[in-house]
């Protein structure tokens, strides 16, 4: 019968004992979410295409032959076909380091923030990597900061004094005040550069319009600053 078919079907996926199952369908199962079953078995069985899986994988190697292996690339690679899995082995790197995720917030580190203040941390996470990515920082002395607009505490997102901007991820990022006083550490146990955190709070304050700063002093950029100066 049909409907006999479709639920062996989903016992099969959703069996949390069988070790075969995909990663995939188990974070599916244990989500939590208000769908229904027939909806998450659709959804698992187009992540789990393999036809879908192999152009992912092409459109990733393609991407890799024109340069370094971007960071960004890469961590799609191990969070889509998982790092035990032979499709996310990069060729020539086989010893690398293992890429540092950028939304590492999980269990109680995720609760504690609102989803607001969660996607501000993973979107400037993801702008130190970019930055990172071009060659458009020399030191740890320059920062990128974030306005939470939605907090009425005015408060601000920097990274951790000590840290690459390669290692910035979304939980080790730190609250501050407009006085650079620390309200919230994350995960990390590092303080926070007062005297770089000046110029971004002074700027905050003058102009309640902006909501992030980047300091960089990449050649161009300081050729275009000295070109406005009267």
């Amino acid at each position: 019968m049909p409907g006999e078919k479709e639920d062996s079907v989903n016992e099969q996926i959703y069996d949390e004992d069988d070790q075969e199952t995909p990663e995939i369908e188990q974070s599916l199962l244990s989500s939590g979410d208000n769908q229904s079953n027939s909806t998450r078995w659709k959804v698992a069985t187009i992540l789990n295409n393999q036809q879908l899986r192999e152009e992912l994988m092409d459109y990733i190697e393609l991407q890799m032959k024109a340069g370094p292996h971007p960071s960004c690339l890469v961590a799609v690679k191990q969070q889509f076909f998982g790092g035990q899995s032979p499709l996310a082995r990069i060729p020539g790197e086989i010893n690398s380091a293992p890429i540092i995720p950028i939304a590492d917030m999980r269990g109680v580190d995720s609760s504690k923030y609102s989803k607001g203040e969660r996607l501000i941390r993973c979107k400037l996470a993801s702008l130190y990597r970019l930055v990172n990515l071009r060659g458009w920082n020399s030191t740890i002395k320059n920062h990128i900061t974030a306005r939470l607009s939605e907090d009425s505490m005015q408060s601000f997102l920097v990274n951790p004094y000590g840290l690459l901007y390669k290692e910035v991820t979304a939980g080790n990022l730190i609250k501050v005040d407009l006085e650079g006083r620390i309200l919230d550490r994350g995960n990390t146990v590092l303080g926070v550069n007062q005297a770089g955190f000046s110029l971004h709070s002074a700027i905050y304050s003058a102009r309640p319009d902006i909501n992030c700063v980047i300091h960089i002093q990449t050649a161009e950029t300081v050729a275009v600053s000295e070109a406005f100066i009267i």
